[in-house]
């Protein structure tokens, strides 16, 4: 059951739904049907289905493209955030923020998407302090 979480923290509700019909077909089996109740797979099949879009967005982008966490579409030719750049990521950071936010969504997942798109915003409007100090710099 622990696998299908983790599948959810990683934004991945399809595989987390084979790995709960995994669950279920490990429960058939009398010795695990002690330790696996039904109220239990209910609540796991209910966190998968409620789970909000938001999160699973950013879930699923926020290690490899914190852009697309934020729903932004990254610039080719954009190498720095110029201003307009920064009032997207602010705008769009604020409305899955809201969404996403523990007070407002009581979903399970809700939690572990906020940490995501803050880790994600961070890592673009703090890139220098992610990278170090600047090779060569003097001192």
């Amino acid at each position: 059951m622990e696998r299908v979480k983790a599948e959810l923290r990683k934004g991945n509700t399809q595989m987390a739904r084979q790995r709960l019909a995994e669950v279920r077909e490990l429960r058939k089996e009398e010795e695990l049907a002690a330790f696996i109740t039904d109220d239990a797979l209910g609540a796991l099949e209910d966190l998968i289905s409620t789970m909000p879009p938001a999160a699973e967005q950013v879930l699923k982008n926020a290690t490899n493209s914190p852009f697309s966490a934020l729903g932004i579409e990254r610039q080719q030719q954009a190498r720095i955030l110029n201003t307009v750049n920064k009032r997207a990521m602010l705008k769009n950071y604020r409305k899955l923020a809201l969404k996403l936010h523990p007070d407002k969504c009581e979903h399970e997942m809700a939690l572990h998407g906020m940490q995501a798109l803050n880790a994600a915003y961070e890592k673009l409007t703090k890139p220098a302090k992610a990278a170090g100090p600047k090779a060569g710099a003097k001192r």
